[in-house]
């Protein structure tokens, strides 16, 4: 029996199913709507935590992975939440037994059930992406980088003209470029570079500097970054074979490889066998090293006609080369270089705006020629930029000229981290009275450095991320001189960046004149036990990752040591007899991964500069006792400290550092003054004037605690960025007035000290805070009037940036008055950006305007604050669901506005078309009610700086507010909607003409319209649409 039963139970209980989950459809219709409401909501913020995710992946230039944009893609939570509306206000209208008592109840509850499973779908599958969004950022391309002033002369052009052409014959493969040294051959390889790039003769374009003594690994790692890829750790034989496995893949591939002296091996380095499709172009003093390298063409760069050295000495010196009083001089100095650009340049800048005997001294002593060169170098150039060195205004100029030469060839020198320790130990700047006045005279030297010719600007990249404040570095021919001049005048011994493996034996002969010893970057596996140089000022060690101890006696036989460089390398432990460095004043420990004991560092009583950056060695004990001991540290100035724990640090340490100008400290949460030290005692450190803080737990931030801000001029908090510090890009790190607080796991609101700093910043960001309703709640009094870059993040009270007028509210008279960009993303209760009259300056310096995913807001500007907006380039405004209109009209009613002419001739006269005059980047993308940028439809604007028009997902957008004449200099009409152009209402064909000639078609996702900052790589195709021919734009 029990036989039977039992499957009759399993069919009836089968066939039950469907019939109760049709009933609860019926039944339980409201519950399914809450439901989908709550479904929504997780959507939503799983979708907002994925674009947050990636828009700050793009930023730092990685690539979003494709999973990703399919993704963002496949979900578009406006409409999605549009359906959820309908759902609820139709489940609103069933209130009784009688009014929709089957179908619409049945429908409805099946509708939002069938809804809640796709959305849940959605949001697994948003979940199952993980935290990492993206991968590596590409390399940079050549086409990209800076070449300077690049000025094509005669002997340019022939030459790039003969190099072209090599390089596009499939006969050649080899071409070396060569010409004598501060000819131009290095500026010349860039823009050739940059031009193969435009032309597409070659998919990818990858350069390398070889320099003197080639070292094998930094050329393979200075292509593998051009190729956006990372080799492993091992030795240069299996690198080799694996890059050149890599390259194989490559379908066009150029090499430019810059500086050689000798014969390269390429297939050491890893560069696969040549071909019409493989080749190389490298540059060299010398026709004998083409010949080397078996070239099949060679190109010589010639030095400059007499009227283009004339032209360029002119351009560099400036119109007073040409005065009665001075064309003498002039020419006499002209004819002296001999055409080549290194010496024209250096001269024409160093003798730029110098009196009438300058110039004639400068004439004399090349005409004598009293000065002695390099051996190997080209007398006219050495003495050019000898006069240049000797024509500095100060000494301090020419102390940091010369302590620039103590760092490897071509080596990029971050000014306010390497370079300014060494000025610091070397005391360059002896009257100044701290560090901050120090660091402020640096960078006043160096831009005059650069602009004289004798350093050079270069972009920083660190981890992969490039910095916003430019690096230094010295062209090699000029390293040279200053060289020959540290060594003469200063007892510099710089064996820096030359591939040694062993303690330069050669050094006995100097060590009586050897004051200053620099073997930087080199492969070092070993150091003597003892090294007797009894005036050795500085010592540099860095980057010698083969170098594990240091004996016992080795600082013994140098104790006039004030500058101790290890950084980089992989000791263990210090020294003992780093206790007997009396003087030593700067000790720079960075990157010593395996280091464990410092403990000896305590003895040395006269250190201004500890630096302990990146993470130490897991054991913690022999840290600590340094820590216990830094009291007897007196005069430390500046002290670095990158640890993950903050109980490491004891209490009253910190504060006991009474003469500490700078910290910068990296943990992941200050204690309570207890067991380990507390925020409280940075703030009471009396003289302290810059401090840099990335800190997880934001706890500290609503600590009550007293901060003297008055001597703050450099500071930089970053505190729980996404919950992880490392996620965000290193460049935000080194503003100097940077707050980026993220106040998420914040209960309380932030404390006076915070609003403190806030008054003094020029780059806040602020995320998820709960408290703040106007950003005028967190002026000090200053009036917000320093602030350059404001961006607001999901701060969920405030619906004002600014309230005037509000009793209980603070308004400054003045605000915002140096602000260039404001960006305000997922505001969700903003209403409006100012509440009231403007103050006076307020927002007249505004260059970039970003706002998304506010939905609270109506409209983005009143009449009043376009008067303001001036010098606005860049407009952004990016799916805001409730936005109307940009521009919205004061004291109007809307309803009136459509029967009465009255009014719309008011609304005219209330706006000038020429507003925004520098408008440069309009972008309107998914506003799905907005009806118009103003709300007299048909008001045209001039807009005469308009370069790109981006207009997505504006359903109700029927007119442009743009006239026949509007917007001459547009180059681009983009969209993502192929049938925008029909959409749209056109008065005037001339206008639809002009600008479908200029349209096209991008296919984007969600995400892409939140990036606001820097565009894609595009490949546009041509179509034909709607009888005007458009552009088509994929995103590769």
């Amino acid at each position: 029996m029990d036989a039977l039963i039992s499957p009759l139970l399993e069919v009836l209980k089968s066939s039950l199913a469907p019939v109760k989950r049709h009933f609860g459809y019926l039944i339980h219709y409201k519950k399914n709507v809450e439901e989908l409401e709550a479904a929504v909501n997780d959507l939503e913020d799983t979708q907002h935590d994925i674009e947050q995710m990636a828009a700050l992946a793009d930023k730092r230039g990685e690539l979003i992975k494709h999973a990703v944009k399919t993704w963002l893609r496949s979900v578009n939570i406006v409409e999605i939440r549009d359906e959820m509306t309908r759902l609820k206000h139709d489940a609103d209208g069933i209130n009784s037994c009688f009014q929709g008592w089957c179908s619409s109840r049945y429908h409805l509850g099946k509708e939002a059930k069938e809804k809640i499973d796709v959305i849940t779908k959605n949001i697994n599958d948003g979940k199952s992406l993980g935290v990492t969004v993206s991968d590596p950022a590409p390399p940079p391309t050549m086409g990209l980088l800076p070449t300077g002033e690049f000025k094509a002369f005669a002997a340019t052009k022939v030459a790039m003209r003969k190099i072209m052409d090599a390089a596009q014959n499939d006969e050649v493969y080899m071409i070396g470029v060569h010409g004598m040294a501060g000819v131009g051959k290095t500026t010349l390889m860039k823009q050739v570079a940059k031009q193969i790039i435009e032309d597409k003769c070659f998919d990818t374009v990858v350069m390398a500097i070889v320099s003197q003594n080639p070292d094998l690994e930094s050329i393979q790692n200075q292509i593998a970054e051009g190729l956006g890829v990372q080799l492993p750790k091992e030795n240069v034989i299996l690198r080799a074979a694996k890059l050149s496995e890599r390259l194989e893949k490559e379908n066009k591939i150029l090499f430019v490889l810059d500086d050689l002296w000798a014969r390269l091996e390429l297939t050491e380095v890893g560069i696969p066998e040549l071909n019409k499709n493989c080749k190389v172009v490298f540059t060299t003093r010398s026709q004998e090293v083409c010949d080397m390298m078996q070239s099949q063409a060679q190109v010589e760069v010639h030095t400059l006609s007499v009227s283009d050295s004339w032209n360029l000495f002119r351009y560099h010196a400036g119109e007073k080369a040409d005065t009665d009083d001075i064309l003498e001089f002039s020419k006499e100095i002209v004819k002296y270089c001999d055409g080549l650009p290194l010496a024209i340049v250096t001269l024409g800048r160093a003798l730029r705006g110098k009196g009438r005997n300058v110039w004639d001294d400068a004439a004399l002593q090349l005409k004598r020629s009293l000065i002695h060169g390099v051996a190997g170098m080209n007398t006219k150039v050495f003495t050019s930029i000898k006069l240049s060195y000797d024509y500095l205004e100060s000494e301090e100029m020419q102390k940091c000229f010369i302590l620039c030469c103590f760092f490897p060839e071509d080596f990029k020198i971050y000014m306010d981290d390497e370079l300014f320790s060494y000025v610091i130990g070397e005391d360059v700047f002896g009257e100044t009275d701290n560090l901050m006045e120090m660091r402020l005279r640096l960078h006043a030297v160096v831009d005059k450095l650069v602009a004289s010719g004798l350093l050079l600007k270069v972009s920083m990249i660190i981890d992969g991320h490039r910095l916003y404040t430019d690096g230094i570095m010295m062209h090699d021919v000029v390293r040279d001189v200053a060289i020959s001049i540290a060594s003469e005048k200063y007892g510099f011994v710089v064996k820096a960046g030359i591939a040694l493996n062993k303690w330069p034996g050669q050094l006995e002969k100097k060590l009586d004149k050897c004051w200053r010893l620099s073997l930087m970057e080199n492969r070092l596996n070993e150091i003597p036990d003892q090294f007797k140089c009894s005036n050795l000022l500085t010592l540099s060690l860095h980057g010698n990752k083969g170098v594990t101890r240091i004996s016992d006696n080795f600082f013994e036989g140098i104790p006039s040591l004030v500058i101790l460089d290890l950084s980089g390398t992989s000791i263990t432990s210090l020294s003992p007899s780093l206790s007997g460095l009396t003087s030593l004043r700067v000790l720079l420990l960075d990157d010593c991964d395996s280091l464990s004991d410092v403990s000896f560092v305590k003895q040395c009583r006269k250190l201004e500069v500890l630096s302990l950056g990146r993470q130490f060695h897991e054991t913690h004990h022999s840290l600590l006792n340094l820590i216990e001991e830094m009291k007897a540290l007196t005069n430390l100035k500046f002290l670095k400290l990158y640890r993950g724990d903050s109980d490491i640090v004891p209490p009253n340490i910190i504060s006991s550092l009474s003469a500490l100008e700078e910290l910068d400290m990296r943990l992941e949460a200050f204690g309570d003054g207890n067991n380990s030290f507390s925020f409280a005692e940075v703030a009471s450190l009396p003289c302290l004037t810059g401090i840099s803080l990335r800190v997880t737990h934001a706890g500290f931030l609503s600590e009550d605690i007293p901060f003297n801000l008055g001597n703050s001029r450099k500071f930089s908090l970053l505190v729980n960025a996404f919950g992880i510090l490392t996620v965000r890009s290193r460049s935000f790190e080194y503003w100097w007035k940077t707050l980026e607080l993220n106040m998420a796991d914040v209960a309380k609101p932030m404390a006076p000290w915070v609003t403190g700093f806030v008054g003094k910043t020029e780059h806040l960001e602020l995320r998820n805070d709960k408290h703040v309703k106007s950003v005028g709640q967190l002026d000090a009094g200053a009036g917000l009037n320093i602030v350059k870059c404001l961006r607001l993040i999901s701060c969920c009270q405030m619906e004002y940036i600014l309230k005037v007028g509000v009793p209980g509210e603070y308004a400054p008279q003045v605000a915002f008055r140096m602000l260039t960009e404001l960006c305000i993303l997922f505001m969700r209760d903003l209403k409006a950006i100012c509440q009231g009259p403007i103050p006076l300056q307020c927002f007249q310096n505004l260059q970039k305007l970003y706002i998304g995913n506010c939905n609270n807001m109506r409209y983005l500007l009143s009449v009043a604050m376009t008067q303001r907006l001036r010098k606005l380039e860049e407009l952004r405004v990016l799916c805001c669901s409730e936005m109307l209109s940009i521009i919205e009209a004061e004291e109007v009613d809307p309803k009136a506005m459509a029967s009465s002419s009255i009014t719309i001739t008011k609304l005219r006269q209330s706006i000038d078309n020429s507003v925004f005059p520098r408008l440069r980047v309009l972008q309107l993308s998914r506003l799905p009610k907005l009806f118009g940028f103003y709300q007299v439809l048909d008001f045209h604007f001039d807009w005469p700086s308009l370069e790109e028009l981006h207009i997505e997902s504006c359903p109700n957008l029927k007119k442009l507010p743009l006239g026949p004449n509007s917007a001459p200099n547009l180059k681009e009409f983009r969209s993502g909607d192929t049938d925008l152009m029909e959409k749209l209402e056109w008065e005037n064909q001339t206008l639809m003409q002009r600008l479908g000639s200029r349209f096209v078609i991008k296919k984007s996702c969600a995400f892409e319209l939140l990036l606001f900052f820097g565009g894609q790589k595009l490949n546009q195709i041509q179509t034909q649409i709607y009888g005007v021919q458009y552009r088509t734009t994929e995103i590769k």
